[in-house]
C-alpha cells in the first residue's frame, strides 16, 4: 500500500498525502514510495503533512532519506504541515532548517518556481 499521489502538472511536481500518524509501522513505506519517485524521475514534491498530527524519528528518517537525490537532480522537497506539534519537531531537530515547511499545499505548491 503507497500513500495517495496528486501530480500538479503546471509546477511538474507531485503531492504526497501522509496519514494521521507517521511512525515506525509506515515509515519505511514512505521511504519505499521516495525511492520510487525518485527513481521515476520525480523529483519535485511536497509532502501534505496536514492531516499528521504525530511523527517519530523513523518518520523524519523517511521524510529526509531522498533530499539529496532530489536536489541533486533539480528537485525539492517542501513539507505543508498544520500541526503545531509536527512544527516543533521539525524546528527541534532544526531539519527546518533544510527543508522548507509551509502552513498549507497551496502554499507549498505555489513555492516551486
Amino acid at each position: 500500500m503507497s500513500f495517495p499521489v496528486k501530480q500538479n502538472a503546471e509546477k511538474n511536481l507531485h503531492i504526497i498525502e501522509l496519514p494521521e500518524r507517521l511512525t515506525q509501522k509506515n515509515s519505511e513505506e514512505l521511504r519505499a514510495q521516495l525511492k520510487n519517485m525518485v527513481e521515476e524521475s520525480k523529483y519535485r514534491l511536497v509532502l501534505d503533512m496536514m492531516a499528521t498530527k504525530y511523527i517519530d524519528s523513523t518518520g523524519l528518517s523517511a521524510v529526509v532519506s531522498r533530499i539529496a537525490h532530489l536536489r541533486s537532480n533539480s528537485g525539492d522537497i517542501r513539507l505543508a504541515i498544520q500541526s503545531d506539534f509536527v512544527k516543533e519537531l521539525f524546528n527541534i531537530t532544526n531539519l527546518n532548517k533544510i527543508i522548507k515547511i509551509f502552513d498549507s499545499v497551496q502554499e507549498a505548491v505555489a513555492s516551486y518556481v
